[in-house]
């Protein structure tokens, strides 16, 4: 989960947010979901849209996630978890 102003590319870069992480994770056997929320939305909206992601991602089958998030992502995911019922979605959370 991307923080504030993020998203899969950092704006005006030719850079990914996570730089990386997604295709080292994929290299070890690992199914990524990269998620992309509003920008700049508040967290009650980022955070909908995260579990709304997660919630959907065929990957999943069900399954709990481990969720990744930096700055406001690891916000976005706590709402989400606390407030949204993602607690039935997420394993565990890394800020």
């Amino acid at each position: 989960a991307h923080g504030f102003m993020g998203g899969r590319k950092v704006p005006g870069l030719p850079l990914e947010y996570f730089r990386g992480i997604g295709a080292d994770l994929q290299a070890q056997g690992h199914e990524v979901l990269v998620t992309e929320v509003p920008p700049t939305a508040p967290v009650a909206l980022r955070a909908e849209a995260l579990r709304d992601q997660i919630h959907r991602w065929p990957a999943r089958r069900g399954r709990r996630v481990a969720l990744l998030a930096h700055s406001m992502g690891g916000l976005d995911a706590r709402y989400a978890i606390s407030k949204l019922g993602a607690d039935s979605l997420v394993q565990t959370l890394l800020t």
